[in-house]
């Protein structure tokens, strides 16, 4: 059957008036929604909270972003709860840190930031539940549990060996965390080739997660040395007008509870083509994570006190004379010479 295109334009307007005359709206009506995020850590005796609100409106995100009573409270209360086996034991008003750190300049105006702390020594028996009050709102909540205890059982040696491929770490299992994060600063001295005494102490630091599938008693990690070295290479320049000497290495291990998990998890890039992903919160009239985190350090077992590495000798020589090493101005001081990679050359000097 032929169809006359006169039709079929007629057709086309009528859908035009039906749709142009239904208002597509596609901003909800205005709701208060606090977002909250603060990880406790029972290591630490202060503990940070961000509370910021959500907003919506007919204007251009960057302009509604750049007005501080879009995105920040002025009238709120807010503090945390502690609980042992159901009762209430203590309770922590949040204060306004008088020195919050500088944030990163963006689209989100930083005038009216205010960060959220308070003080005290978290009980590892305990629940702590956040109460976000607003005036004529509910009350936003969320609970968490502690981390519970472990500690690192390798690296516990002083002379930490890094000049093989790889090495072992291992720690105990700690209760209700399944993700860590295992952060090494190196530290070292920076010193003028033409100017002995200006010197400057400086660190690096290097992070990596791990995410274990099973979790015995002892949980293992099979540290690649050979990714360790890429990543200081690749962080060092070749500066001729300096040396550089090793002075110190220092270990961290933060252990993230489970929700910690589960939302970076959720939050994790995709390499899909659907990349809406489900919105992860554990907070009750609001949005946002509530959580917990333990850190240790490597310790002495009998004193306690924590172990500050330094580096064995094959280290040492790995460090200014390892192929990707070579050029970044790392020297190696004996008692007899100093040397120093240059252009795949060893070049020494009493």
């Amino acid at each position: 059957m032929k169809v006359k295109f006169s039709r079929i334009i007629k057709l086309f307007s009528g859908l035009l008036l039906v749709s142009c005359s239904n208002e597509l709206k596609v901003n909800a009506p205005w709701k208060d929604i606090p977002i909250i995020y603060s990880v406790l850590d029972p290591s630490k005796d202060t503990h940070f909270v961000r509370i910021h609100k959500a907003f919506l409106g007919d204007k251009p995100v960057a302009e509604m972003a750049s007005v501080p009573d879009s995105i920040y409270y002025s009238d709120l209360q807010a503090e945390v709860e502690e609980y042992i086996n159901g009762q209430k034991t203590r309770s922590f008003p949040l204060q306004i840190h008088p020195n919050p750190p500088k944030l990163n300049e963006g689209i989100f105006t930083t005038d009216g930031f205010r960060l959220y702390y308070f003080t005290a020594q978290l009980q590892n028996n305990a629940q702590y539940k956040i109460i976000v009050s607003r005036p004529g709102q509910p009350d936003a909540t969320a609970i968490t549990d502690l981390v519970g205890t472990y500690r690192i059982v390798r690296p516990v040696t002083q002379q930490l060996n890094l000049s093989g491929r790889s090495t072992d770490f291992a720690w105990t299992r700690p209760e209700r965390a399944t993700i860590f994060t295992w952060e090494l600063d190196l530290f070292y001295l920076e010193q003028k080739v033409n100017n002995p005494l200006d010197t400057v102490t400086k660190v690096i630091t290097y992070t990596f997660n791990h995410e274990p599938i099973n979790f015995p008693q002892q949980l293992n990690y099979t540290f690649s040395t050979d990714q360790y070295f890429a990543f200081l290479a690749a962080n060092f320049d070749s500066d001729p007008t300096v040396y550089r000497f090793f002075r110190r290495m220092r270990m961290r291990l933060v252990a993230g509870h489970e929700t910690m998990a589960q939302f970076v998890r959720v939050n994790a890039p995709t390499g899909g083509i659907v990349q809406e992903r489900p919105l992860f919160t554990n907070v009750e009239n609001g949005v946002g994570l509530f959580t917990s985190s333990r850190t240790v350090v490597p310790s002495n077992i009998n004193t306690g006190q924590e172990i500050i590495f330094d580096f064995d000798q094959g280290t040492q020589i790995r460090l200014f004379s390892d192929p990707v090493m070579c050029n970044k101005r790392f020297v190696r001081v004996t008692s007899v010479d100093s040397c120093i990679c240059i252009n795949g050359n060893i070049v020494c000097w009493r």
